[in-house]
């Protein structure tokens, strides 16, 4: 691995990383019916591209401390970091998608299992099951409701980093890049929560007119994902709150 990266490589990851978790979510959903067990898979390595990216965008703050770099490295390769990461888009905007039950009542869209990344091992290997002494192969293994929770879950998190991704193309500057890139190294670096987000962001607009502008451009495109995502879910129930 290189120590250090320049920001050409860096916006060029930061890119290929969302649009190949999009590419993962709709293989996923074109599988979900006829092959589950592989639709689980993909949207399980989907959402770990999607935490490769917030990794991504953190690394524009780096420029060449190299002790940075280890700790951007350092997580690279870590299956069950990157997909807890992607859950830190939700501190950015806490979109998320609960599934309406037929008494009206709405329920997360949890994982079953201990780990993320078992959905991927156990989506394409037979394994050996030591409780029951038996092999089980993906097909017995997975039902298609843990495939779909885990696309659903993907396609939330997946809209937020677009939004993040639409709103840097459009202001198109490297100063934009670094401004947001503080954002998100604070949320994978420190143990932040959705309370603390309204005074960081309030921090962040208020420090210059461009960091205004930036969070303005944010907003736009996030509520624009938000409307986007809420037409595909009539089943489901999209929430969000106010800020950035």
């Amino acid at each position: 691995m290189p120590k250090e990266l320049t920001f050409d490589q860096l916006a060029d990851g930061y890119k290929k990383t969302i649009v190949t978790a999009h590419r993962l979510m709709l293989a996923a959903m074109n599988l979900l019916e006829e092959y589950p067990e592989i639709s689980l898979g993909l949207a399980e390595l989907g959402q770990e591209e999607i935490g490769k990216s917030l990794s991504i965008l953190s690394a524009f703050q780096f420029e060449s401390k190299s002790a940075n770099w280890k700790w951007f490295w350092s997580g690279w390769k870590n299956h069950q970091l990157k997909a807890h990461r992607a859950y830190l888009y939700e501190l950015i905007y806490p979109l998320r998608i609960n599934r309406i039950q037929k008494d009206g009542s709405s329920v997360s869209l949890l994982g079953t299992r201990s780990k993320i990344s078992q959905e991927r091992e156990w989506s394409f290997y037979v394994n050996f099951d030591s409780t029951t002494s038996t092999f089980q192969s993906p097909e017995e293994n997975i039902m298609e409701i843990e495939s779909a929770n885990r696309i659903i879950t993907l396609l939330y998190l997946a809209t937020t980093a677009r939004s993040v991704g639409l709103c840097l193309e459009e202001l198109g500057t490297r100063s934009a890049y670094k401004a947001l890139s503080e954002v998100a190294l604070r949320i994978c670096s420190t143990n932040l929560n959705q309370q603390n987000m309204t005074s960081v962001f309030g921090e962040f607009q208020h420090r210059s007119s461009e960091n205004a502008e930036i969070l303005a451009s944010l907003r736009k495109h996030l509520e624009e994902g938000r409307k986007s995502l809420a037409k595909y879910t009539r089943r489901e129930s999209t929430q969000a709150a106010e800020y950035p």
